[in-house]
């Protein structure tokens, strides 16, 4: 005879669960049922016995293990219901805006509320992949994002999901300043012909200026300004004695001339 039923129960996903009852003799068999079908011991199952308790044991449920369960003695039996509902995931440490420099690392944490959640990192709406600059970590419940050595392209939105929470903060790079790799050298050239000056920046995106003396150059018939990757050059047409001066290249942070 069942002298204690089980009772149902509501957990949430991968929550352990355990049924358990008690029957009039200590020598009691009994077998466990989910609806029609017998249930044996495996991986995620057990089944115990202590005294006159009997108990079944789920270690993670799932939506799948959700029904009726019974649990059969000879001449009784007691059922319940297992009704099994999605974790409420939260955000325990929510993602900060980082400002780095260019070529610094930059990392980003967050900490949620449960283990075994499926998460995710993005950049705008690009999911994140582990490679050359990017590494991810997990310590308990909490997720580490690392860039080794942020540039421009990396600044936007990083965001984090678990399941159906989420954090996002702003990745900020802040330029490196602008160096002349290759400085100016002074230049001979002849009359009536073209004249060169070249110079090469550290960065491709650098914008300069050119001047002749402390007048501004801008391109047109007589002056011709060109960017080519890092390389800055004026173009000097039809020299003349007038055009002998000091020419200067103005990064802002850097100059030469």
């Amino acid at each position: 005879m069942i002298s204690k039923p089980i009772l149902d129960i509501r957990a949430p996903e991968k929550d352990k669960v355990t049924f358990e009852c008690e029957v009039s003799r200590t020598n009691a068999d009994v077998k466990w049922f989910k609806g029609d079908t017998e249930l044996k011991p495996g991986k995620n199952l057990g089944m115990h016995s202590s005294g006159r308790k009997r108990s079944l044991l789920i270690q993670k449920c799932s939506t799948e293990d959700q029904g009726t369960y019974i649990c059969r003695t000879t001449d009784d039996n007691t059922l319940a219901k297992l009704t099994v509902h999605a974790r409420d995931i939260k955000i325990v440490k929510r993602l900060e805006d980082t400002e780095v420099m260019e070529k610094e690392s930059a990392s980003f944490v967050c900490e949620i509320s449960h283990d075994e959640v499926d998460c995710q990192w993005y950049k705008g709406s690009s999911k994140l992949k582990v490679g050359d600059n990017i590494r991810m970590r997990q310590e308990g419940r909490t997720f580490v994002l690392l860039f080794k050595s942020v540039t421009t392209e990396d600044v936007g939105e990083i965001k984090f999901t678990a399941e159906k929470a989420s954090s996002s903060a702003k990745l900020r790079v802040k330029e490196l300043p602008v160096k002349f790799v290759k400085r100016l050298r002074d230049k001979i050239a002849m009359q009536k012909h073209r004249g060169h000056l070249e110079c090469q920046v550290s960065r491709a995106s650098a914008r300069v200026s050119w001047y002749k003396n402390k007048k501004e150059i801008t391109s047109g018939n007589k002056y011709e300004v060109r960017s080519e990757d890092v390389s800055r050059k004026l173009t000097i047409n039809d020299v003349c004695s007038d055009d002998e001066d000091t020419y200067t290249c103005d990064a802002i942070d850097d100059k030469t001339s």
